[in-house]
């Protein structure tokens, strides 16, 4: 029994990847300009490599879904503004921090 080498492992991993592509039509076969047989990108990949290698918009134009305001603490759409999120209407309000909530918030914890 003999032991698979490094180049091997990265061979057995890649081949599925390979093979997606080529089932998704993602890689088209092509000649070079000698004539040699090559693989290229379809153009469908190559628009959406182009798209997603774009650089990402700046935090304040992203929603998010997921969060809690950090002034009211409403859970809803929301948008960085410097470390925290903050829903539209607070956006709004001009605020010189966002550490603190302008509603206290409850834990959920009675004394």
């Amino acid at each position: 029994m003999s032991a698979e080498t490094e180049a091997e492992r990265a061979r057995r991993r890649f081949d599925p990847v390979l093979r997606q592509l080529l089932s998704t039509h993602l890689v088209e076969p092509a000649t070079d300009v000698d004539g040699a047989p090559v693989w290229r990108l379809s153009e469908m990949a190559q628009e959406r490599l182009a798209e997603l290698s774009a650089p990402p918009p700046p935090g304040d134009k992203v929603v998010y879904f997921s969060h809690h305001c950090a002034r009211c603490d409403q859970r809803g759409p929301t948008r960085r503004r410097g470390e925290a999120y903050v829903c539209d209407p607070c956006w709004a309000v001009e605020a010189p921090t966002w550490s603190e909530p302008a509603v206290p918030v409850s834990n959920g914890l009675t004394a």
